[in-house]
Formats: C-alpha cells, structure tokens, sequence
C-alpha cells in the first residue's frame, strides 16, 4: 500500500527537519542535529569538580566533623552546579550542531562578539566553529530541541537557558 504523500511530508517536516536531516535553525542558519553521546556530556560534568564539604570543630567530641549546611559551601555548590550546565549545553552546542553551510566568509560577527567582550581566538578553527555556534547560531528554542535529542530533561534545560545568551 502507498503511504499518503501528506502523511509522508508531515513525518519528514516533523521539528522542521527534513528528509535530509537538515533543518532551518531560527537564526537563519542551516545545521544537522546529531546525538551527544552521553559519556561525552558525563564526562564533561566531571572535569568541574565539586568543592571539598568544610569541616567545624565539635569540642564536646574532640574531632572534626563535616559541615554540610555551611552557607559558603552551599553557595558553591550551587555555582558548581551552574558550571555543570552550562558545560553540558556547551557541549551540546559544539557536538551536537554540525553546520550545513560552514562558516560565513564575512568576520563581522567576530568584530560585533569582540565588541561586547567575547574573546575568541581566531588561529583556534575550533574555538571559531564553537563561537559561532554558541553566539551566533544557536537560540534557546534550538537548544530545546538540541538537548531533546540529547536525552536532557527539559526541566534541566529550562533553569540553564535563563543565562543562555542567544
């Protein structure tokens, strides 16, 4: 039986993906969503180390205990939580968007980051690639669908986009 040709559009324009895997990020730019491999993402999060539990001192034992509920150290726990985030949806910027088109030829959008104080090293192909996509290409509404692929709740994401520049 032939498959309906308005069934079959709908399957290869579902999430604006075509039948080639390429989709129209909303910034205008063309790019292939591929999978993260969830090693990758956990391996990233592990290089951004948790900060050591303070101890106080508890004289009516003599010893040392850990202090959990310390404020300082829940400040940086939550910072180092943060970091995580973001370093997860770095990664999946960087992994998971494979640019159709390459990179413009024009410079300007390097010049405009430099101007609000993004630093890139143009010698470095990769932290160039990275750049444009983070800044430039990718929005939140791409990331959405980024991390779906990447198997990251949306709850997750949502507290992370809220400093996501894009």
């Amino acid at each position: 039986m032939a498959k309906n040709p308005a069934v079959q559009a709908a399957r290869e324009e579902k999430n604006g993906v075509g039948p080639d895997g390429i989709l129209t990020l909303s910034t205008g730019v063309k790019a292939r969503l591929v999978p993260v491999a969830a090693s990758l993402i956990q391996t990233v999060q592990n290089k951004i180390k948790a900060p050591p539990v303070p101890t106080w001192r508890n004289e009516d034992k003599g010893r040392d205990e850990p202090n959990p509920n310390d404020p300082i150290y829940l400040e940086k726990k939550k910072e180092v939580e943060e970091e995580r985030g973001m370093a997860v949806i770095d990664a999946l910027i960087m992994f998971g968007v494979e640019l159709v088109d390459g990179l413009p030829e024009d410079k300007l959008w390097i010049r405009k980051l430099k101007v609000v104080g993004i630093e890139i090293d143009e010698a470095d192909e990769f932290d160039v690639d990275f750049a444009y996509k983070k800044y430039i290409c990718v929005s939140s509404e791409d990331l959405m669908k980024i991390t779906q692929l990447a198997g990251v709740t949306s709850e997750a994401v949502s507290k992370r986009v809220e400093s996501f520049s894009g």
